[in-house]
């Protein structure tokens, strides 16, 4: 099959794989998953054999899809057209990638590109294989969906590959492979060229740069991206987030309108920074409906985009870190010139609170929905530094990661999360949600509430930031 590739395309960036990668090649099973560790070179192999049925089978159709079409373009697209694809090759001819709707080959054979969160357009066709890159995204009805589309006659089989890191051990797609439904292939470093010499039998320079790198993850990421592990993380400090649940696609703001809009701010620059915009329903369900996730961006740059977010928005207050009052000071004197008033307050910083009022919100409510949910395509922009380290890239990312602290084996601390985590939108996400329940917006036959943004309203959330330390704090006290 190799050489049948070098001969369909002169010019071809060589690929001789190895491993569970050369298995991949030859197996016909309509449904596999390769899954390892980072680095592995899982998309590399499901890539190329894409390429390589699309030139032997004449006006094959294929699909390549991730949960988003914006992270398609920073992961596969990018894999595809980099190393795969000859420079110069007519296939890459028109929009780039991160327009490109597909890759049309001079057989007639076609690779469709798209986003799960677009699924009309891509869900129209029949094809004879599907591509989902990191399928631990996807949902089983997802997978189950494009499996009802492999019903193209053109090649002798059809077939549907994901390819991903591992994830948590009750996965439906981990569950899929130990039912024998899917087919496994397990990639390993030494698959991998780059990092292994097989010629040498022997780690490359580049190889032990990578792996010492891969060496200082801590947790459940060290488990999952350097050994290769499907494990639950234990200790979870919100056990009840449930992606399938909380993460949808569209609010029905005709069945429960959004009627104002807060955001919550963690301050960064090294590792990310965060805004979240929440729209408030009329249930007083909180829905995210922006996302800015960006490291090394200055305060200039963050004060921008609050300023965009405000007048697109009409933001009621901003809940920030309460820990840079400095910060606070600048975006409200960038904030004073939109509005009239100054709306950048500093958020409530009690954990064990604030993770309550969290894990509250992600609960069901008596009509079997959350308080709390996250649109799927809230993210603004992914930024590509934390997708190359290989860290979350927005905050639905971190909630399955974000633990308790481990102070002795077997125990948990109850006061802080674990060190080291990517905790950056988790953060934000509690002083918004101690914001949202145990400040201004209180039941209507209560005292009138100060202005948001106010002297009157900072006084007061200082202090019931006092009475949290003095341990006064108590659930439903929303005085």
């Amino acid at each position: 099959m190799i050489a049948a590739l070098e001969q369909l395309t002169p010019g071809h960036k060589y690929y001789e794989p190895h491993g569970n990668a050369k298995r991949l090649m030859y197996c016909r099973d309509s449904e596999m998953c390769i899954h390892g560790p980072v680095g592995t070179g899982k998309t590399r192999a499901g890539l190329e054999k894409f390429h390589l049925c699309a030139m032997k089978y004449p006006k094959m159709r294929a699909l390549l899809v991730r949960k988003t079409r914006a992270s398609l373009t920073q992961s596969a697209l990018q894999i595809f057209e980099d190393h795969v694809i000859k420079e110069g090759d007519p296939i890459k001819a028109g929009a780039g990638r991160a327009h490109r709707q597909s890759y049309k080959y001079p057989n007639g054979s076609e690779i469709v590109v798209g986003g799960l969160d677009n699924p009309d357009r891509i869900m129209s066709t029949e094809y004879d294989m599907i591509g989902v890159e990191e399928a631990v995204e996807a949902t089983v009805e997802d997978w189950e969906k494009l499996t009802t589309r492999l019903r193209s006659r053109v090649m002798p089989y059809r077939q549907i590959i994901g390819m991903c890191n591992p994830s948590a051990r009750t996965h439906w797609l981990r569950l899929r492979m130990d039912e024998r439904i899917t087919t496994e292939f397990q990639s390993k470093y030494e698959d991998n060229p780059v990092w292994w010499d097989h010629e040498k039998g022997d780690w490359t320079e580049e190889g032990r740069e990578y792996i010492a790198k891969l060496d200082r993850l801590t947790g459940v990421r060290y488990l999952r991206l350097r050994k290769g592990l499907w494990v639950t993380a234990e200790g979870a400090i919100w056990p009840n987030f449930d992606s399938d649940i909380h993460v949808i696609d569209a609010w029905d703001d005709q069945q429960d309108p959004i009627q104002w809009h807060f955001a919550d701010v963690d301050w960064g620059f090294d590792r990310p920074g965060v805004i979240h915009v929440w729209g408030v329903t009329r249930s007083r369900r909180a829905i995210l409906v922006c996302e800015i996730y960006m490291s090394e961006k200055n305060m200039d740059w963050w004060c921008e985009v609050a300023v965009r977010l405000q007048n697109q928005f009409g933001i009621r207050s901003f809940v920030c870190d309460p820990s840079r009052p400095d910060n606070i000071d600048l975006l409200n004197h960038k904030l004073y010139q939109v509005d009239d008033h100054n709306c950048a307050i500093p958020g409530i910083n009690a954990f064990d609170a604030g993770a309550n009022v969290v894990r509250d919100r992600l609960a069901l409510r008596p009509d079997g929905k959350p308080g709390v949910f996250f649109l799927r395509n809230a993210l603004d922009e992914i930024d590509q530094r934390m997708v190359t380290e290989k860290s979350a890239v927005r905050t639905v990312d971190e909630i399955p990661d974000y633990t308790f602290r481990e102070i002795k084996p077997g125990q948990r601390s109850k006061e802080e999360p674990a060190p080291g985590l990517d905790d950056h939108g988790c953060d934000a996400m509690r002083y918004g949600m101690m914001y949202l329940d145990y400040s201004i917006y209180a039941p209507e036959n209560e005292k009138p509430q100060p202005k948001p943004g106010t002297a009157d309203e900072i006084l007061r959330i200082s202090e019931f930031m006092e009475r949290i330390r003095a341990g006064e704090f108590e659930q439903g006290d929303s005085d």
